[in-house]
């Protein structure tokens, strides 16, 4: 018999004998290298590549024409912004940080934005495609750069489709900035917290972060076949 106990990144079971498994559903190599006990196990990969996404009202999110062609053809950088669900008291906060993200990002120029789930943020721009939610899995096929909330889900599949991330927490005790620790530890992105993104530096930040993106790219590559391995 086992009782199920929330712990920070994942589950920590405990059976009668009071002796102590924990379970992380991530790879072993996503984490840090001095975590590991001989009491741990890491499920690895939980992606599943054959998953159907929906949107709130239950409707099945498609993979449409227009955005395949625009993502196939386009040039630049192409940049995938989601923050998952986010909770009623974030919400004007995220669209917020979402507006000042864009508005940073075509300063830059020479990028693609593809945003999920945002409310009507009135930047007209045809570098900016917005969608009440997307099938995620089949857009990281296409994309360079994910912007995300730190949410595992986000962070392992990003790591699997190979994808440079930047995290930036909806809340900061929750395991999110553990996850954009280990992000930045293994030098496949950054974290910014939320005040940081309406800092005067954030476009010069964003710049640098793009400039070097292939360097990203290598890491999360290299990270990939480690977290294959047993």
């Amino acid at each position: 018999m086992f009782n199920g106990e929330l712990d920070y990144l994942g589950f920590r079971i405990r059976n009668l004998f009071n002796n102590p498994i924990n379970i992380y559903p991530f790879p072993r190599a996503f984490d840090f290298p001095n975590n590991y006990t001989k009491k741990d196990r890491y499920l690895g990969f939980s992606v599943l590549k054959k998953r159907e996404d929906f949107n709130y009202n239950g409707n099945h999110l498609k993979f449409n024409e227009e955005l395949h062609k625009k993502l196939t053809t386009f040039k630049g950088i192409k940049i995938y912004i989601t923050f998952g669900t986010i909770p009623d008291i974030h919400f004007k906060e995220y669209m917020r940080i979402i507006k000042v993200l864009v508005e940073s990002l075509l300063n830059i120029g020479g990028v693609l934005i593809i945003i999920s789930d945002a409310q009507k943020l009135e930047i007209q721009n045809k570098s900016v495609i917005e969608f009440h939610g997307l099938p995620q899995l089949k857009i990281l096929e296409y994309v360079d750069l994910m912007i995300n909330h730190g949410g595992l889900n986000s962070v392992i599949e990003g790591i699997y489709f190979k994808i440079p991330q930047i995290i930036i927490p909806i809340n900061e005790s929750w395991d999110q900035m553990g996850n954009g620790s280990r992000v930045e530890y293994h030098k496949i992105g950054m974290m910014l917290l939320k005040s940081q993104t309406f800092q005067n530096d954030l476009t010069q930040k964003l710049k640098l972060f793009l400039t070097n993106i292939n360097e990203y790219q290598n890491s999360v590559n290299n990270l990939y076949l480690k977290c294959l391995l047993p």
